[in-house]
C-alpha cells in the first residue's frame, strides 16, 4: 500500500474505520489535456498552475503526466 501511496494512488478501502482492501485509484487526463497546457503555456509566457484536493503524490504524478 506504502508503494501505490508513493506512486500518487489513492489505495485505502475502510469499512466501520477498519483496513478492508486495498484500491488503486488515479485521475486520468482528459483528451487534449497536454494541448491545452502547452497553449496557456504559449499564450501567457508562464506555466499555469495546478489546483486540487488531492494529495501532494497524486497531484505531482497527475502533472508529471501532462
Amino acid at each position: 500500500m506504502a508503494e501505490l501511496e508513493e506512486a500518487g494512488y489513492t489505495v485505502a478501502v475502510f469499512i466501520d474505520g477498519n483496513p478492508a482492501g486495498i484500491l488503486e485509484l488515479s485521475d486520468r487526463l482528459r483528451p487534449g489535456a497536454a494541448s491545452t497546457i502547452r497553449r496557456l503555456t504559449d499564450l501567457t509566457g508562464t506555466e499555469p498552475a495546478l489546483l486540487t484536493g488531492d494529495n501532494r503524490r497524486a497531484a505531482t504524478r497527475l502533472a508529471a503526466e501532462v
